[in-house]
């Protein structure tokens, strides 16, 4: 799997001022529900290098026509990458180099849908099927809402009810959990 620690012992071996930059490829690419991925070239996409303390320091990568990129990323260091594109939903990968081979960062993005539903005061919950998946099962995940379960003011105000929208990307079973 991209973007695992296949390397390891190779770190403990070299530090990374004796290793270097390493030059991750891939391409950034949008399937739709029904047919084939497709690149895109439109695509926005930023890397963020994971310091220790935490905080992350964002660099915008240029994505070709073709929805190809290359970006330089420090031996030893973890990254996220984000990618979007009008019509598709945000995608982060987690990245770490910790292996010299490990130089390939795919990414596919999903359709984002909304759901318009109605949110009784009382009574049952409701629940809203999120869609097909793009591998094909026909509802791969449902949400399920009951009144009162969601808030305003952070959750410590009235309970919503009445028409909500949501919005939300198809689940990916490749990537996503069950749970």
């Amino acid at each position: 799997a991209t973007g695992v620690d296949n390397g390891a012992s190779n770190a403990a071996s070299a530090t990374a001022d004796e290793i270097g930059p390493v030059t991750v490829s891939g391409i950034v690419t949008g399937k739709p529900l029904n047919g084939d991925a497709q690149p895109l070239g439109s695509a926005t996409l930023t890397v963020k290098k994971v310091a220790e303390d935490g905080t992350e320091e964002a660099v915008a990568v240029p994505v070709s026509e073709n929805g190809e990129f290359t970006v330089e990323l420090d031996f030893g260091d973890t990254y996220v990458f984000n990618a979007d594109d009008s019509g598709y939903g945000l995608i982060s990968r987690r990245f770490e180099v910790y292996d010299r081979t490990n130089d390939k960062m795919d990414l596919q993005l999903l359709p984002r849908r909304t759901s318009t539903v109605e949110l009784p005061e009382s009574g049952d919950a409701i629940e809203v099927p999120l869609g097909a998946s793009a591998n094909g099962s026909e509802h791969s995940a449902t949400l399920i809402i009951e009144p009162g379960d969601l808030a305003l003011d952070d959750g410590n105000g009235e309970a919503v009810n009445g028409a909500i929208e949501i919005h939300h990307i198809v689940w990916d079973p490749a990537v996503d959990s069950e749970t």
